[in-house]
């Protein structure tokens, strides 16, 4: 189980996977929450979703710095 804010997150894109806005005024920046839920509804509520979105993003950051590098 996650902790700290991964926990508020997963809890956060669980309600809007199940189309249940808890913040309808942010505090927080609200992209990877959304994106979160976006794919916890597609997808199913699964730890290795941040996991696998995390790794994704970091392949996608090497390669934009070597494109920028080059």
């Amino acid at each position: 189980m996650p902790i700290c804010d991964a926990r508020f997150y997963h809890e956060w894109a669980v309600s809007l996977a199940r189309g249940v806005d808890p913040f309808p005024v942010f505090w927080v920046d609200p992209l990877y929450p959304y994106l979160l839920g976006g794919l916890y509804r597609l997808f199913g509520v699964s730890f290795w979703i941040p996991v696998a979105l995390g790794s994704v993003l970091g392949a996608l950051s090497v390669r934009h710095v070597h494109r920028l590098a080059s």
